[in-house]
């Protein structure tokens, strides 16, 4: 396949069921799916919707039970993990939850490269220092805990460690839902900063239609374990048929709301 055309990130026919011995629940049905290089993605559901179960399959925590999943055109599981891991980076809703709390922004940046080995010629202190001053926060935070830091800078601390080490893709599960709209729009112009820079992709899974309005190139509607629809940005409001995604745009009241956090991030490049 020419790898010009070839999708980053490939999905076909993927299922996903859940045993506890009694009983089996089919969490995935049939998910078909690609993202390109340097494109975003959006995947957008309610609760209960897999959409966290499909990053999780991503994140190689599950295994699907059928289907493929194709990075760069090679099935994932075949992919070692110190080289799948470095090309895909996951960013979660929870910062504090991958941030050992004992550990401080200096050694947490750096622990990447010391796994991967990618600190050879490299001097740790300065190194750290540049990932930070790319999300805009002092060098003296490297010294703080994660404690100590406030959740706009605890997730930007994020973003500069997943985007360290210059992944291809990287995937956001509900990376923004725990700020406020001021610090969400702060991060979404800084997601967009870092990748004007870097030229990864993204899949972008979120609950808020919304924010897959102002952020995605193409958006996909997830109820019950399914896509049910497939919209582009710009055009979600003329495209929706499907009454998932008609219920998400009736119920959201900062829907209008999206042309102008849009523009804020095309503006702040």
């Amino acid at each position: 396949m020419d790898n010009t055309t070839q999708p980053l990130l490939q999905l076909r026919d993927v299922d996903k069921y859940f045993d506890n011995g009694e009983t089996s629940k089919h969490v995935l049905k049939s998910i078909n799916l690609s993202v390109k290089s340097g494109e975003n993605v959006g995947i957008v559901g309610a609760s209960g919707s897999g959409k966290s179960t499909l990053a999780r399959l991503l994140c190689r925590i599950h295994q699907q039970e059928r289907g493929d999943i194709l990075f760069a055109g090679e099935p994932i599981d075949s992919i070692a993990a110190k080289h799948y891991f470095q090309q895909v980076q996951m960013v979660f809703q929870d910062p504090l939850a991958s941030f050992p709390p004992r550990m401080k922004v200096e050694q947490y940046l750096l622990e990447p490269f010391k796994n991967f080995k990618r600190l050879q010629g490299k001097e740790p202190h300065q190194l750290a220092k540049a990932l930070l001053e790319k999300v805009h926060l002092p060098e003296a935070i490297l010294q703080r805990y994660p404690n100590q830091l406030s959740g706009g800078q605890l997730q930007r601390i994020v973003f500069a460690r997943a985007t360290g080490l210059n992944p291809s893709l990287l995937i956001c599960d509900e990376a923004t839902s725990a700020l406020d709209a001021t610090i969400q729009k702060q991060v979404l112009s800084l997601f967009d900063e870092l990748q004007q820079q870097a030229g990864f992709a993204s899949l972008f899974i979120t609950h808020d239609l919304a924010l897959a309005e102002s952020f995605c190139d193409i958006i996909h509607v997830m109820e019950d374990g399914r896509i049910v629809e497939t919209l582009t940005s710009g055009n979600i409001v003329s495209e929706a048929q499907h009454p998932c995604t008609q219920r998400m745009i009736e119920s959201s009241c900062n829907l209008s709301a999206a042309v102008a956090l849009a523009q804020y991030v095309q503006t702040d490049r």
